[in-house]
Order: C-alpha cells, then sequence, then structure tokens
C-alpha cells in the first residue's frame, strides 16, 4: 500500500484548467442575442399593438433567462475554484501530483460535482466514476492501494515527505504482537496480542 500523508498535500494550487462551461455560455450569448433582436423589433413604431404584447412577454423571459443563466456562471465559477482548492490539499492529491492523473481529469470531476449540486442529475453520475478514478473514496484508494497514515502515525506538520513511512519501521508498529507456536495439534502459528 502507498502511504499518504494525513495532512494532505503542501505546496501552490494548480492553476485551474478549463475555461467556463461552454454550455452555459452559450445559451447566455444565446439569450443576449435573442434579448438584441427584440429590443429593435420592440422600437420599430410600425409594430401593430398584439405582436408587440407578445415581444414584450417575449422579452421577459430572454431576461429572466439572461438573470438565470449570469447568476448560475457566477455560482458555479466560485464552486469550482472553491472545491479545487480544497481537493489539491486532500492526501490523494499527492498521487495526483506525481502523475497519476492529469490536473485536467481533477477539474473534470470538480466541473461535474458542481453541475451535479446545481441540479444536473446526469452530471452527479458521471463525477461519481470520476471520484473513483481519482481515489476519492474508501473503495477506490483501497483498489488504487492507497492508504491514509494513521493517527497514530502521523507525522508532525514539518517532517515527512508524501508518500514516506513513519519513523520506527515495522517494530514500532507491529510490537504489540508476539507470535504464538504450534500447540499440541500440530496447527500452524498464529499472531496473538
Amino acid at each position: 500500500m502507498e502511504r499518504l500523508p494525513r495532512a494532505g498535500r503542501r505546496g501552490p494550487v494548480p492553476d485551474w484548467p478549463l475555461v467556463d462551461d461552454v454550455k452555459l455560455t452559450a445559451q447566455l450569448n444565446r439569450a443576449k442575442a435573442d434579448r438584441k433582436t427584440l429590443l429593435r423589433d420592440l422600437g420599430d413604431p410600425d409594430l401593430d399593438a398584439r405582436k408587440r404584447a407578445a415581444a414584450n412577454r417575449k422579452l421577459g423571459t430572454v431576461v429572466e433567462t439572461i438573470d438565470v443563466l449570469t447568476v448560475t456562471l457566477r455560482h458555479q465559477r466560485k464552486l469550482e475554484r472553491d472545491l479545487w482548492r480544497q481537493l489539491w490539499k486532500t492526501p490523494q492529491a499527492v498521487m495526483w501530483e506525481r502523475g497519476h492523473c492529469a490536473d485536467f481529469e481533477v477539474a473534470q470531476y470538480v466541473r461535474l460535482t458542481i453541475r451535479g449540486q446545481l441540479g444536473d442529475l446526469d452530471s452527479t453520475k458521471e463525477a461519481r466514476q470520476w471520484s473513483d478514478r481519482l481515489g476519492l473514496n474508501a473503495q477506490s484508494m483501497t483498489r488504487l492501494r492507497w492508504e491514509v497514515e494513521p493517527l497514530s502515525d502521523a507525522a508532525p506538520a514539518t517532517s515527512a515527505q508524501p508518500g514516506e513511512r513513519p519513523a520506527g519501521g515495522s517494530r514500532a508498529r507491529f510490537g504489540h504482537v508476539r507470535l504464538v507456536g504450534p500447540t499440541d495439534g500440530g496447527g500452524d502459528a498464529v499472531a496473538g496480542t
């Protein structure tokens, strides 16, 4: 098993590698173009009352869409950056930095997780799969053969390097275990405490 430092990864957080959510940005740009067209149409003095009322209703919907998309993008950016910074301080980030995965893979997990938090169920499902690849749950850590150093072995904040075993070796960790020899039944030796 690769032992990861309980204190997590130290050092600067990598730069966020993704552009803003392309789908939301495209929807926002489209809504802004629709608003511009509707405002131009409403400026036409020859527009009859029925068409003017319909354009005003549509304009209200478009303005609401612009507001929702603007706020969603702003919150998404903030949530992504916050989760990004948190993840790069975890014990697993030590392995990511060693080349287990690229920054882009971690960023993709972050994007999908935040989309899920904002209500996209498909993104939630995909984020769960990415969490397995990144070692972000107990089962995937076992599969990747990673373990976080136990509390009793946790090194002081300034001593151990990432992945380094604590001082003392196996005697310090297993000194309380004693071997018991075979009994009169001729069985194998077993460990006892």
